[in-house]
């Protein structure tokens, strides 16, 4: 009978949850394993998933193509490798002094010096490790030497040596003594592309420290607004105040300096909207980033989206253009501000508190909008839904974000798309978020050494 159970129970795993897949992290993660244990065919089929799969973590992609490519050049398939480290090096891979160096080299194997020549000057000058960059120098040496350019050469031979005191093979060239007795075209150059051995910036420490640094003299103002206590005949929401107290923490984690509105009147949003716009238009020049996050009562009046204030008495529907505040208020201000992105975040796709509206010709939920230049705009639902208050502490999409910020190194644009997978999964497929970018360049919330 047990012998029985456990065929029995290896063929369901074979036959079922064997055929679920791994996450695109997992693969990620599988490839870079491979990578350093030699393994080259599994990383490229591991990296190889990874690159395809819609839900990947972008901000892994330089490095997946990086890896996949020395996974390439270590079984001599060439002409691919060179494809995945140009694809890396255009990306912005944090090795790219060693991308270019491994770009060159490939080069070579392709009989292509000019373009690896290109390639090890390109090493040197996004130069990071001075072992990769005194290797760049050597290699670029030996082409020289190859080339005919004898003095030109030497100049590379001492400069890697100056670069890299122990890089013993540019110490006997620039010494005058030949590294091998092989001659002829090329020989030289053929012996050293297997000398050099990569030097691989685990992802864990290089990516961070690198976008530590890109953004280090970033500047990131946000206002949070959330409104939970309407009067009886609106309706009191239980989550809004809650969302906006724990997204303002997560927020201060991730660098911003945090103004927080609980049960704003719209005066109050209206003067807190200002000194937004203020703080991001004093900002650095392409070096300041504006949030505003809003939960509670939203609607859609004759396609313009309006956030509902404490204070609003709507008798009729045109009432709604006085009481309460207009999106596109919001929007307008930042697009003229100095911030280099706008991120404007709306959990307010309740259902319509004025139902006199809805039956002027609205519609439920909000309505679409047009993200401005440098914006990325997102909703808790998909224009013309509505969602639910939620049961818990948090809103079902804030609480989805807040897991989503705390993940570091990743892009925007992934912490969304993964905010929408949760969403759909907790909700049975009911609530379907929905985002507008415009965004130039990359963001992250949380970057992490």
């Amino acid at each position: 009978m047990k012998v029985f159970l456990l065929v029995f129970l290896s063929v369901i795993y074979t036959n079922v949850y064997s055929q679920f897949p791994l996450s695109p992290n997992k693969q990620y993660e599988n490839g870079v394993s491979a990578y350093k244990n030699n393994d080259y065919q599994t990383c490229i089929t591991a990296l190889s998933k990874f690159v395809d799969h819609p839900l990947r973590n972008k901000s892994y992609e330089p490095n997946a193509y990086y890896y996949r490519g020395l996974s390439f050049y270590n079984l001599d398939q060439y002409g691919k490798a060179s494809g995945d480290f140009r694809t890396a090096i255009y990306m912005g891979v944090y090795d790219k002094d060693n991308a270019n160096l491994h770009l060159g080299l490939t080069l070579l194997k392709l009989e292509k010096d000019d373009e690896a020549l290109k390639a090890f000057s390109a090493s040197i000058e996004s130069g990071r490790v001075k072992q990769v960059i005194s290797a760049a120098y050597f290699q670029r040496g030996l082409l020289k030497e190859k080339n005919g350019d004898s003095q030109s050469a030497d100049e590379d031979f001492n400069l890697a040596v100056k670069t890299d005191i122990n890089n013993a093979q540019a110490a006997t060239k620039a010494n005058g003594k030949q590294l091998t007795s092989n001659t002829g075209r090329g020989k030289n150059v053929e012996v050293q592309n297997k000398a050099v051995t990569p030097i691989i910036i685990p992802i864990s420490n290089g990516l961070g420290d690198d976008l530590a640094d890109k953004y280090k003299a970033e500047k990131r103002y946000a206002l949070v607004v959330g409104n939970s206590l309407y009067p009886k005949e609106i309706g009191i929401l239980k989550n809004p105040a809650n969302d906006a107290q724990d997204i303002s923490v997560e927020l201060r984690k991730c660098g911003f300096e945090v103004d927080l509105l609980l049960n704003a009147t719209h005066r109050q949003i209206e003067i807190a909207a200002n000194n937004l716009f203020n703080k991001i238009s004093e900002g650095p020049k392409d070096q300041t980033v504006g949030l505003f996050f809003y939960a509670g009562h939203g609607l859609q009046f004759e396609g313009t989206n309006y956030l509902v204030p404490v204070d609003a008495s709507i008798a009729t529907p045109t009432d709604v253009v006085y009481a309460c505040y207009p999106m596109d208020k919001i929007l307008g201000k930042m697009e003229f501000a100095n911030s280099r992105m706008n991120i404007v975040i709306l959990d307010a796709c309740r259902s319509n508190p004025f139902p006199a509206t809805t039956r002027s010709g609205s519609g439920q939920g909000l309505a679409q909008v047009r993200a401005a230049k440098g914006s990325y705009v997102a909703f808790a639902t998909a224009p013309g839904s509505v969602a639910s208050d939620g049961s818990g502490r948090n809103g079902l999409y804030t609480q989805e974000l807040l897991k989503a910020l705390r993940k570091p190194n990743t892009t925007i644009e992934q912490i969304f798309k993964e905010v929408r997978l949760n969403v759909s999964e907790q909700s049975g497929g009911r609530q379907s978020t929905w985002d507008n970018s415009n965004i130039i360049g990359d963001f992250y919330f949380t970057i992490k050494k």
